[in-house]
């Protein structure tokens, strides 16, 4: 509901601090709402570690640059490159011009954050109006990835039963887990025999 926000010459961006309400936390993506798109723009997305000095932004743990074609006026969710695990404490998302014309969303009604920073170079300062606005800037956290294969079934040989040679085995397997399954071994064994 604010204007949208960009400086003058396209060399700058704005950031906010993020603690996750758990641990570990799994980052998938990041997200932003472009305001408005004049020029031919594109901007950069970077996640940095809260292990600078103070907590400030330190380690670059990903950085995803949008070109100008995908730089359009609404919500962008922009995967990372790689999917990041925050253990403790938190991470600052910035989002980073690349050239004029181009505004980031404002929020303009409270409660406000207090974590909004202006980014110019690389030199980070509170943001000076960090008080009646923050930015539309999010981050996307997936649940914890659970690896769980199981056999719930099997069909073809029942106990007490003689075996006088091949005899076919099926099983059912189900992915008991929240992320998908593949390349995994499966052995099957009766009695002493063989695997």
């Amino acid at each position: 509901d604010g204007l949208g926000l960009g400086w003058n010459g396209g060399d700058g961006g704005v950031g906010v601090y993020f603690a996750p309400p758990y641990y570990p936390a799994y980052v998938g993506a990041t997200r932003v709402r472009i305001a408005s798109n004049t020029g031919t723009s594109g901007f950069s997305m970077v996640v940095y570690d809260d292990d600078g000095p103070g907590g400030s932004a330190g380690t670059m743990l990903d950085s995803v640059t949008i070109a100008p074609p995908q730089a359009v006026a609404g919500n962008i969710t922009i995967p990372l490159s790689a999917p990041l695990t925050i253990t403790s404490g938190g991470v600052y998302v910035l989002w980073y011009m690349g050239g004029a014309g181009i505004n980031i969303a404002q929020d303009i009604v409270a409660p406000f954050s207090l974590n909004t920073y202006e980014v110019l170079g690389n030199t980070w300062a509170e943001y000076r109006d960090r008080e009646n606005v923050d930015f539309h800037i999010g981050l996307d956290l997936t649940e914890a990835p659970v690896h769980d294969i199981g056999v719930n079934g099997f069909f073809g040989a029942v106990d007490g039963q003689t075996l006088a040679g091949t005899s076919t085995i099926r099983t059912w397997i189900t992915n008991h887990g929240n992320i998908a399954a593949s390349g995994f071994v499966l052995s099957y064994q009766f009695a002493a025999g063989p695997v």
